[in-house]
């Protein structure tokens, strides 16, 4: 055990801040082991404020991140303060509490950023169908020969849902990073459902076209121009894998300019 070489405390202002201050004896020479543990605690604060944007209210930390802040205060003045400080101890202390929090809290980040791609793709849908219904009344009343733009908005459509239920089933275990930041592209719902859209178009143009031919068994992609059940289960297709979408795209595309 080494004697510490910072002061800890919350900071002065900024309450859901943590503040790091160096010894001024101690500045010279920092172990390795105090400098991992000050780093991995700053990471995990910032982890912590990204999972709990409303941790604030009435200049008063709310519950559970005042939990966790005093957690993670206590671990670094084990670690890093005092006569005897143990860096070793606030390390294995550090990844208890990581633990901890992905166990408690897991469920409910994954729940809040399913509600809120859904609401997303629900209102993305909705309003395709409504189109498709208005577009295809008006071009033929019966509605016995739709225009291919109303087989094109049933496959946006589909592409919607199958974003959704892809982001459900993709990743089932959150890793404490994943309660903060859950999928590495970082998108905004509305980016990933208008990047994917128009991926999807894209792709269905390039089939219809006959820029891309794709077969599976009797299913062939390019008739969502006139079969509406191939026009929704191409669309879901596309959504659900749409973390690969861009590539086999790329893919194709690369085959044009040689």
């Amino acid at each position: 055990m080494t004697e510490g070489c910072f002061l800890v405390g919350q900071h002065a202002q900024r309450i859901d801040e943590i503040d790091l201050t160096i010894r001024s004896k101690a500045a010279a020479a920092i172990p390795d082991d105090q400098l991992s543990l000050c780093f991995d605690a700053q990471r995990c604060l910032t982890y912590l404020q990204q999972a709990f944007p409303d941790r604030i209210a009435n200049g008063r930390l709310t519950a559970p991140y005042a939990l966790y802040f005093n957690r993670l205060l206590n671990i670094l003045r084990i670690g890093l303060t005092g006569a005897t400080a143990r860096p070793a101890l606030g390390a294995k202390l550090l990844e208890h509490l990581k633990q901890e929090v992905a166990i408690r809290e897991a469920a409910r980040a994954k729940n809040a950023c399913v509600r809120r791609l859904g609401l997303w793709c629900m209102g993305a849908n909705a309003a395709l169908l409504v189109c498709a219904m208005v577009v295809g009344l008006l071009a033929d009343p019966t509605f016995e020969h739709p225009p291919a733009l109303v087989y094109l908005m049933w496959l946006l459509a589909a592409c919607m849902a199958g974003i959704w239920v892809s982001f459900v089933v993709r990743k089932v275990v959150y890793s404490f990073a994943d309660i903060a930041v859950p999928e590495e592209d970082r998108l905004h719902p509305l980016a990933r459902i208008v990047c994917v859209g128009l991926l999807a178009v894209a792709f269905a143009l390039a089939l219809s076209s006959g820029l891309v031919e794709i077969k599976i068994g009797a299913f062939d992609p390019a008739a969502w121009v006139s079969d509406v059940k191939v026009a929704v289960l191409f669309g879901f297709i596309c959504g659900f894998n749409d973390q690969i979408l861009a590539g086999r795209f790329g893919h194709h595309a690369q085959r044009v300019f040689g």
